[in-house]
């Protein structure tokens, strides 16, 4: 993380609020659905429908994640010395 001194401490630790996680994962969701959805009414349940339902999965979990590393790496520290930052 970063060298504290010998008589330094952290007094505050300063982050975004986890409401910022839920509109990132609701528009991937949304999509998401709207994909597979228009696959099915186009295709059915064929190949076509497997494919678009693989790529939309990753795609969203790739998006997942990022947000969520994007969301953890966001913090900053206050100590008795200076404020560290961790963006």
């Amino acid at each position: 993380m970063f060298e504290l001194d010998d008589d330094e401490e952290i007094i505050l630790e300063i982050g975004p609020h986890s409401y910022f996680l839920i509109w990132p994962i609701f528009w991937s969701l949304f999509f998401s659905f709207f994909i597979l959805a228009f696959t099915v009414i186009k295709t059915g349940l064929s190949f076509w429908f497997f494919l678009a339902f693989i790529i939309s999965a990753g795609v969203f979990w790739t998006y997942a994640i990022f947000v969520y590393a994007r969301f953890y790496k966001n913090r900053a520290y206050l100590t008795n010395k200076k404020l560290w930052s961790r963006t």
